[in-house]
């Protein structure tokens, strides 16, 4: 287990620590990467004012040391903390809004390395490599469906290339965008949210925002919900994001409308439930059946996949699984996508 000690916080806080308390920060199966604790912090001479803090560690488990190296996820998540938030934050600035945080919330992020200056930091689509090596493993053995336009007289014809594949309108996306890694504020009288913070950016990347858009609602939504709302949803994404483009003066991409968003993210409908299918059995599982990988395992990276098979095998008896993962597939089947 990973330590918090009290000169830590002290460096963190850069002020004298009074008392600590440290409890788990998240429910068991809510994280498999890193290790999170929730730190209650009494600072010397201020005891009226708790400082709250969640502390996210490399977890000291050499198999999940290995895989968090390989993937290269714990990097991007710093680089994310100390050169892309600070980026935004400061182009936010320069167009003279912020929206900074409040009620007593802080970010300290103390990283085990030399600060990585912007020219120094590494191109976010090179950081990608390795993860969209595993995704193309992924998808070796998917198979185009049958055509019925296709038939014994035209079968032989050379195709025509007349709908060349268009680039896609690249945006700093998420990257694991479902339910847990958002958190929300809520009005404490009507119970609505007022605002959502976004965590967990270990996944954040350049990227199409409407596969993100279409991983969060595949994950975090049921179908009956997407099938009742998903036009309302799809209006409210075209209208906040023309909206922040003109808040900003930033130009939106050509043709940003809501026909637009509308054919592109019925494109990305095919990735999005692919990356969505991954997580499910992760984000879905009985905590009962959650692995403490700090602690169950051997030193082997290979013993952590085993894990996660077992785990994703007992999954299918979760009758909310099942129903999310076949609400989903037969709503892309009457689609026309799978």
């Amino acid at each position: 287990m990973a330590t918090i000690t009290k000169e830590f916080l002290e460096e963190a806080l850069t002020e004298a620590v009074d008392s600590f308390q440290v409890t788990p920060g998240s429910n068991a199966g809510d994280g498999y990467a890193c290790i999170i604790y929730s730190v209650d912090v009494i600072r010397k001479g201020k005891p009226e004012e708790p400082i709250h803090l969640i502390v996210k560690c490399f977890p000291t488990h050499p198999g999940r040391q290995a895989w968090l190296t390989e993937s290269n996820m714990f990097r991007k998540e710093l680089l994310a903390y100390n050169i892309l938030i600070p980026e935004l934050l400061r182009f936010q600035t320069n167009k003279g809004s912020i929206y900074s945080a409040n009620d007593g919330f802080e970010r300290i992020i103390k990283p085990p390395f030399p600060h990585f200056y912007f020219g120094q930091a590494v191109d976010y689509k090179a950081e990608n490599g390795k993860f969209l090596d595993v995704l193309a493993l992924y998808f070796c053995d998917v198979k185009q469906p049958s055509d019925p336009s296709i038939n014994k007289d035209n079968i032989l014809r050379v195709p025509q290339d007349n709908n060349p594949n268009e680039e896609p309108w690249l945006t700093i996306t998420h990257g694991d965008s479902w339910l847990n890694n958002m958190m929300f504020r809520y009005d404490e009288e009507t119970g609505k949210p007022l605002e959502v913070l976004f965590i967990d950016l270990q996944l954040t990347r350049e990227a199409d925002p409407f596969v993100d858009l279409a991983y969060a609602l595949y994950t975090s939504t049921n179908a009956e919900l997407r099938q009742q709302h998903l036009e309302e949803l799809l209006k409210l994404y075209n209208l906040t994001f023309i909206q922040i483009c003109e808040h900003y003066k930033v130009i939106p991409p050509t043709g940003f409308q809501l026909s637009e968003v509308r054919r592109r993210f019925h494109r990305a409908k095919a990735l999005g439930m692919a990356t969505a299918i991954q997580g499910l059995p992760l984000f879905l599982n009985d905590p009962n059946h959650a692995v403490d990988l700090e602690t169950t395992l051997g030193s082997g990276q290979d013993e952590i996949g085993v894990a996660f098979a077992e785990m994703v095998q007992k999954v299918v008896e979760n009758p909310e699984f099942v129903k999310r993962v076949m609400g989903l597939l037969r709503e892309l089947r009457r689609e026309g996508v799978i």
